[in-house]
């Protein structure tokens, strides 16, 4: 029950500070929040580089990969699986958000920085295909530690 508690207050606590960073805001509070703001614009270079359209950062993604992110660095573990064994389309639709269908997820350990993270998932020929996935539109992106998932769908 601590556990599920835990991960409750986490999740909540990230999917704020994934907000709050936006907002470009400079508070003590989120001082050590990682800056999350250049990774969207990394993601559409990318994607204009295979010449494909820009893709638009959706909070309720977000939200699915803040949890996600915080699942894996509670229990030290990198896997699409998720708590109660999720996949990643029952994480995005328990957040409210209408999934059209067609999505994916990149997670990754270990990477400091986003910087790293993208290189990572560009060097990867799975990895890369969902980031230049024709059938989405938006995406999402959580943080916790050294976890970063990044969620990609098609909203109905």
């Amino acid at each position: 029950m601590k556990a599920a508690l835990a991960a409750i207050l986490t999740c909540a606590a990230l999917t704020a500070c994934v907000t709050t960073s936006q907002t470009g805001s400079s508070s003590a509070s989120n001082a050590a929040i990682p800056d999350t703001s250049s990774i969207g614009q990394s993601l559409n270079a990318y994607r204009a580089s295979n010449g494909l359209g820009a893709l638009t950062r959706n909070a309720a993604l977000d939200r699915a990969a803040a949890g996600h992110a915080a699942y894996m660095a509670q229990t030290d573990t990198l896997s699409h699986t998720g708590s109660g064994g999720s996949n990643f389309s029952r994480r995005i639709r328990d957040t409210g958000y209408c999934f059209g269908g067609h999505g994916a997820e990149n997670i990754s350990g270990g990477y400091s920085s986003e910087a790293q993270a993208m290189q990572a998932w560009t060097n990867s020929p799975g990895h890369q295909r969902n980031l230049l996935n024709r059938n989405v539109t938006q995406y999402g992106y959580g943080v916790s530690g050294s976890y970063r998932v990044m969620v990609f769908a098609n909203g109905c």
